[in-house]
């Protein structure tokens, strides 16, 4: 009997260790994908203050970024909603990520969690 209990309570011990190793690498995998979108977002405005230096009337699209040096994550989804100097405001999440971004042209992030 005590032989059974021995295994059985082994075997409940690797049952739990493999349900707490199949938790963490989604967790950590979600912090990659939403470091890769923030990383992104400062990129953008970076580039945006470079953009407005010399079209301070300008209106920027991803392409103007592009031309200014700005490389896009593959998988991150960037969408510029302002434009313009004064209003510049963009949206951005990874395809498998957990958080949506939002970034002001004060350079200032903040996220929500994404809904599927």
């Amino acid at each position: 009997m005590k032989k059974v209990q021995k295994y059985l309570f082994a075997f409940v011990v690797v049952l739990l260790i493999l349900w707490l190793a199949s938790l963490s690498p989604k967790w950590y995998r979600d912090r990659g994908y939403d470091a890769m979108v923030k990383a992104d977002l400062k990129n953008l405005h970076v580039t945006s203050q470079s953009y407005f230096s010399k079209n301070p009337d300008g209106t920027m699209q991803i392409d103007d970024a592009r031309k200014y040096g700005f490389k896009p994550t593959n998988d991150v989804k960037l969408e510029i909603k302002g434009g313009q100097r004064l209003n510049f405001f963009v949206i951005g999440y990874h395809k498998y990520g957990s958080k949506v971004f939002t970034i002001n042209r004060d350079g200032d992030i903040t996220s929500q969690k994404r809904t599927p």
